[in-house]
């Protein structure tokens, strides 16, 4: 089986951790990640195509691996509400062929905010019926129709991690004195930063913790600090 993940950009990187998971691991399935642009983040698993970075062959590449893909599973990613999915559409558009009317599997992932914003939309759209199966995350699953192709879908991040030395620097870190929260929200308005500001200056932490807020800075920084925070 053959399995195109297509997307925008792939936001938190869920479709593409979920392609390398399964190229890991199966012996039967095989996928890509594509997407229009590259991640911004620069996340250590990447798209396998980024389309406005395809050269001609490569793009020809993405379209024989589409056309030959048993499934695609796409997602919808924080634009206009249209009455066509605009994700399968650009592709369609690109790659000359007509995904929703085509003989594939064709699933939608229901990206966080996006849908949590746009519920009613999105469970009433003019093409849920062309729709194979419809993925939601566990906490947006119960926002659905619940109909007999509705289903909630576990996040996947893929970790090759030394599980004795994470437990060890978790028991490290909850010893630490004063701890620390972390805030890094890739977008401070979709994320309420003020009102997350706001709630932990009532709770008056300090100094048994800090609390800090860090914006604009890379998928490598994050982990950066966040393992600065470890006790040793």
């Amino acid at each position: 089986m053959k399995i195109s993940f297509i997307s925008e950009g792939d936001a938190a990187n869920v479709l593409t951790e979920y392609s390398h998971c399964l190229n890991t691991h199966s012996e039967d399935i095989k996928s890509k990640s594509i997407s229009f642009q590259k991640h911004p983040f620069n996340y250590n698993i990447k798209h396998d195509y980024d389309i406005n970075k395809c050269s001609p062959s490569e793009l020809k590449e993405v379209k024989d691996w589409v056309i030959d893909s048993d499934v695609i599973i796409f997602g919808e990613e924080g634009h206009p509400l249209e009455p066509t999915y605009r994700t399968l559409r650009g592709f369609s558009s690109i790659l000359e062929v007509d995904l929703i009317n085509s003989n594939k599997k064709i699933i939608i992932w229901h990206p966080g905010s996006h849908y949590r914003n746009n519920t009613k939309f999105y469970n009433e759209h003019p093409q849920r019926d062309k729709i194979y199966k419809h993925l939601y995350a566990l906490d947006l699953y119960r926002l659905s129709n619940k109909e007999k192709n509705d289903f909630p879908l576990l996040p996947y991040q893929y970790f090759d991690f030394d599980i004795k030395l994470l437990l060890k620097n978790f028991k490290n870190k909850i010893k630490k004195n004063p701890q620390t929260i972390l805030h890094i929200p890739s977008n401070p308005t979709q994320k309420r930063t003020q009102e997350i500001i706001n709630s932990i200056d009532t709770l008056n932490l300090s100094p048994k913790y800090n609390f800090k807020v860090l914006t604009n800075i890379s998928h490598l920084e994050v982990i950066e600090e966040k393992n600065s925070h470890y006790s040793t």
